[in-house]
């Protein structure tokens, strides 16, 4: 198992990656039947079409347009661009996945925002392949992550 983030498209030819499996905060970057990834690769292939199919093709991009989709719907439903806006607007989020590429994100005021749930692929036979999770976020059962989540806090003094 390794991080999305640090897949190098390299190893898609090396056969001791043949079976790994990769986790990420969003969607799988190369499936644009997400729509979220379609609309980010579309634009990559207006804006950059070099980067597609090219050695920096990745998470990490997808992962950035994610962020700044984030951002785009704080403002939207913030009604400004100053940071009290940007984040009245994200206190509007409740359960948002941005079009299916990220989990669903609820940002509640004076609270964290949480997220249990990543996206799994993998590499098989030298191609980039979905799991049996599909192009759906796994996410860790609250009853697990709670606990945890308190004894955390509580080593912070909090």
């Amino acid at each position: 198992m390794q991080s999305g983030f640090q897949f190098l498209n390299s190893w898609l030819k090396d056969p001791a990656f043949n079976g790994a499996i990769m986790v990420d905060q969003s969607a799988p970057f190369f499936d644009s039947s997400i729509p979220g990834v379609a609309a980010y690769r579309a634009a990559m292939k207006t804006y950059l079409p070099s980067l597609l199919g090219s050695a920096n093709d990745s998470s990490a991009g997808v992962a950035g347009w994610a962020y700044g989709e984030m951002l785009a719907y704080g403002v939207s439903h913030g009604g400004g661009v100053t940071s009290a806006d940007i984040i009245k607007g994200l206190h509007t989020a409740k359960d948002e996945t941005l079009d299916s590429l990220i989990a669903p994100m609820t940002f509640t005021a004076g609270d964290f925002a949480k997220g249990y749930c990543e996206y799994f692929w993998a590499v098989k036979n030298g191609e980039y392949a979905l799991t049996s999770s599909g192009t759906k976020p796994v996410c860790a059962p609250k009853s697990v992550i709670d606990p945890m989540e308190a004894a955390v806090a509580k080593s912070f003094g909090s």
